[in-house]
């Protein structure tokens, strides 16, 4: 069994350490910001627990960071499939991360997440919070289309020193 966690579950209050991060509750259960569904480390922040015999040590964690859209470009590598130039643009395989336990960034470019009106732009430890100032919910969780002419920077974290992000530089 191979646990994929960003953070190894060291601060969990009295819980088993599996190396998994649960599911937060703005704080309580671990020093992450926020829960499932926010912007915040504490709602992007999920384990990814992968077996593969032969190809994935047993017991073997890494703190790299990824996002599910690498699923489709490292499962094309696990099948030696190459992907065309136009397929996937978004995903990136993390494969070296299963397989041989690297750690860290192992993605060559940022990541992105937005919900709504939120827009999260994550490199390396660093991520900014941005936000379209004049969004329109419709109701559609994802299908809603940010205007990028109204983005505004609400919030920039180093996360190397504030995981919590408590501290907007």
């Amino acid at each position: 069994l191979f646990v994929f966690t960003s953070d190894n579950g060291a601060d969990l209050q009295g819980l088993p350490n599996i190396g998994a991060v649960p599911q937060s509750s703005d704080g309580v259960i671990t020093r992450f910001r926020g829960k499932k569904g926010t912007p915040w480390e504490g709602g992007t922040r999920e384990p990814m627990i992968v077996a593969w015999p032969g190809r994935v040590p047993t017991g073997a964690t890494s703190d790299a960071l990824v996002s599910q859209v690498d699923l489709y470009a490292t499962l094309a590598a696990v099948v030696a499939h190459d992907l065309d130039p136009r397929e996937a643009v978004d995903s990136q395989s993390v494969l070296p991360a299963l397989t041989q336990g690297a750690t860290g960034v192992v993605r060559a470019s940022d990541l992105v997440y937005k919900r709504k009106a939120d827009l999260l732009l994550r490199r390396g430890e660093l991520k900014l919070h941005t936000s379209d100032s004049d969004f329109a919910d419709t109701g559609d969780r994802f299908g809603d289309n940010l205007d990028f002419d109204d983005l505004v920077a609400d919030r920039f974290f180093d996360l190397a020193t504030d995981l919590g992000e408590q501290s907007d530089l």
